[in-house]
């Protein structure tokens, strides 16, 4: 039996979340999940985590990870 803890869900939440820490303000954050964006594929953040389904979710979670760390 392994004592690995499962990976932990993803949720809409936890994404909102990441983009308030990553822009530092939820006015910042807010607009960003509002605003079409072409690495969503002209998708507005918020849309593509409205219905989360984990790949949608992820897709978002990655972009706000090059937005932390200045790829963008």
């Amino acid at each position: 039996m392994s004592s690995r803890e499962p990976a932990p869900i993803l949720t809409s939440q936890a994404v909102r979340n990441y983009a308030r820490e990553v822009f530092g303000d939820p006015g910042k954050a807010f607009s960003w999940m509002s605003t079409t964006n072409r690495a969503l594929k002209g998708m507005r953040p918020k849309d593509l985590i409205e219905y989360a389904n984990a790949s949608d979710l992820q897709l978002v979670m990655d972009e706000l990870a090059r937005i932390d760390q200045g790829v963008f």
